[in-house]
């Protein structure tokens, strides 16, 4: 599967969230909420 990694992520930070993209794909690298720490929604460490 292609994902386009190599074109980069872009992030975006609400009040609440901070979201990274996979700039080439739209696919969601990693979803943390505010304040806690390195939690994570997303299994991002498998995109390497």
């Amino acid at each position: 599967m292609y994902l386009g990694l190599e074109k980069g992520f872009q992030k975006f930070d609400t009040p609440n969230f901070t979201l990274e993209l996979v700039r080439d794909s739209q696919t969601v690298a990693a979803l943390q909420p505010k304040g806690t720490g390195e939690f994570d929604f997303t299994p991002s460490d498998w995109l390497d």
